[in-house]
């Protein structure tokens, strides 16, 4: 059964919780630990987590787990015939963690088999660490909030998209972007400011305002002038799709194809150009209108 992870991950992430307020009391969410990038105490600790965590599962399931900073080290651990792939980004928004401001926060999620397409995705969540805010998704079970996570006080909310199906409405369509990533096709921002537009600079708080009906649509990719950040790959997009999906959303590439069909390929570095919105009709839509009518144009 895929709810097989929902409890599991809520403990995973009441540890990150718990192991990311002993280093800010410390002040090591703000220190780099590999010169030239930005690693900090907090990186590398949910990296030990997450691989502790998923060595001691139980006996029988065996994980392959992939993240963006393992891949780097060329640490991914690969494991033959695993039963699941585990893919997370560490820290989404380590900029903003260092500075103590936005959001930001670990990303996880599990899919089935070696090489997992996104439709494989079967939980995910994603908990903003500024807010303890806990975004979490389960295949065809739905998304949910949980505010004041951690504390006695908690509340878990099913979470809905906007709904909104057409560029065209009562009222105009909220749109984020994420400018660093559409560097090198500026004219996609030119046409997208026609409407209320910002970019929070944490792709997880632009895909979860998406999920939850803060905002409509959201478009990235991988056009960064920045080289560490040339290939928008799938550490974030694996669990964050399945987050929108489940709220009601769509995910898409700039194409207008479906990406739950698709390799999700981070130890390729894959590159994903991604428009996730509210509805599957809104998602193309923005595909269409704005992001090819303005680069092929």
């Amino acid at each position: 059964m895929t709810n097989q992870f929902e409890e599991p991950l809520r403990e995973l992430f009441e540890q990150a919780q718990t192991q990311y307020q002993k280093l800010r009391s410390t002040g090591a969410d703000q220190e780099n630990l590999v010169e030239n990038d930005i690693v900090t105490a907090v990186d590398q600790a949910m990296t030990d987590l997450i691989n502790n965590f998923f060595d001691d599962f139980d006996d029988e399931t065996t994980f392959a787990l992939v993240s963006e900073e393992m891949n780097k080290s060329e640490s991914n651990r690969e494991v033959e015939d695993a039963d699941y792939t585990v893919l997370f980004d560490e820290v989404d928004g380590t900029a903003k963690m260092r500075r103590r401001t936005g959001s930001f926060g670990p990303i996880v999620a599990v899919a089935e088999g070696e090489n997992p397409q996104f439709r494989d995705v079967v939980a995910a969540g994603f908990l903003n660490l500024a807010e303890n805010e806990f975004y979490e998704a389960i295949r065809d079970e739905g998304a949910f909030r949980i505010d004041g996570f951690g504390s006695e006080d908690q509340t878990r909310t099913r979470i809905e998209t906007s709904q909104r199906s057409s560029i065209e409405g009562e009222y105009l369509m909220g749109l984020l972007l994420d400018q660093p990533m559409l560097g090198k096709v500026p004219e996609i921002a030119s046409e997208a400011w026609q409407y209320p537009c910002n970019d929070f600079g944490v792709q997880a708080r632009h895909y979860s305002w998406v999920a939850d009906g803060t905002w409509d649509a959201f478009i990235t990719g991988g056009h960064s002038y920045m080289p560490e950040k040339e290939v928008n790959t799938g550490e974030e997009l694996a669990g964050l799709h399945r987050i929108v999906r489940e709220a009601g959303g769509e995910v898409v590439d700039w194409n207008g194809e479906l990406i739950a069909e698709q390799r999700i390929g981070l130890l390729d570095s894959v590159n994903h150009d991604i428009v996730a919105a509210a509805s599957s009709e809104l998602a193309v839509e923005v595909a269409e209108e704005i992001v090819q009518a303005t680069v092929d144009g």
